[in-house]
């Protein structure tokens, strides 16, 4: 499955860079916290992707009580009351990030389905540095990481493409192909208004083709949605220039018709031999 998937994550290039996942069980066990980012730029807001996952079933567990808190050192950037997510998922959380270092985030569990629990945590360490240029694609052609298009698109990702096991494996791979080329991309968009331009034309079609993924709920449904989107980049993309070139090839094979000689015919020879007589 995971090998299947792979021609659809390729279509997802734009928006899959950087996604840094980290997942730690809490100090009980009795779930595990993930918990996903994008390269962090320090003093931008970072949006961060809390789930909480049965360690039983792989799944993401429901009704969640729980409480955050981000500290830098001593210092305590932001903490939340408890809290209870229906989903298992907490969305639209974001960070600032002062500086570069090493920040700590703490997970507490408190309830599961409506029960209360023992207290549980899990403690994250999470890294900021500053990158030379390391923005994604997209958000570099939007001109920023908060823009409304952007954010919807992470969500896709977020939700969809990294909710299930090949995904997540896939990414892991993936994003240290796509440093290799990426920030010299979006360096190229920052520095010439031009290409920058030609970029955000060139993956609308794309980008829009990605809000079928909303109707994913499951493994399956986002290799068949996957393929669908393939499918319709195919089109959106290779028609026109196999287009082009047939109609290339054909003016040029009409041209050289044209100038082709002409095979005699019986009445040429009968002209030529009654003037030769």
């Amino acid at each position: 499955m995971k090998y299947l998937i792979l021609p659809f994550m390729v279509m997802l290039l734009p928006i899959l860079a950087h996604a840094e996942s980290q997942t730690t069980p809490t100090d009980g066990g009795i779930l595990n916290v993930r918990v996903t980012y994008d390269t962090i730029t320090p003093g931008e807001p970072s949006p961060i992707l809390i789930e909480f996952v049965n360690p039983r079933t792989g799944q993401v567990q429901e009704h969640i009580d729980y409480s955050l808190m981000l500290t830098d050192g001593d210092r305590v950037l932001f903490g939340t009351a408890l809290t209870h997510s229906s989903t298992g998922v907490v969305q639209g959380l974001s960070a600032t990030f002062p500086e570069e270092g090493e920040y700590a985030l703490s997970v507490a569990v408190e309830g599961i389905l409506f029960n209360p629990i023992e207290r549980e945590s899990a403690s994250l360490s999470i890294p900021v540095a500053r990158q030379g240029g390391g923005c994604l694609i997209a958000t570099a052609a939007y001109g920023s990481e908060m823009a409304p298009q952007i954010q919807h698109l992470r969500e896709i990702r977020d939700q969809k493409v990294l909710s299930t096991p090949a995904g997540r494996s896939f990414m892991e791979t993936f994003n240290q192909i796509y440093y290799t080329f990426s920030p010299t991309v979006a360096d190229m968009e920052r520095e010439s208004p031009l290409f920058r331009g030609l970029v955000y034309v060139t993956i609308q079609p794309m980008l829009a083709s990605l809000h079928l993924m909303e109707y994913a709920d499951s493994e399956p449904g986002v290799l068949a949605l996957g393929i669908s989107v393939i499918l319709l980049n195919a089109s959106a993309y290779l028609a026109g220039p196999v287009m082009l070139v047939a109609w290339v090839a054909r003016r040029s094979l009409a041209g050289r018709s044209r100038t082709a000689p002409q095979p005699a015919t019986r009445n040429t020879w009968a002209r030529f031999y009654w003037h030769g007589t």
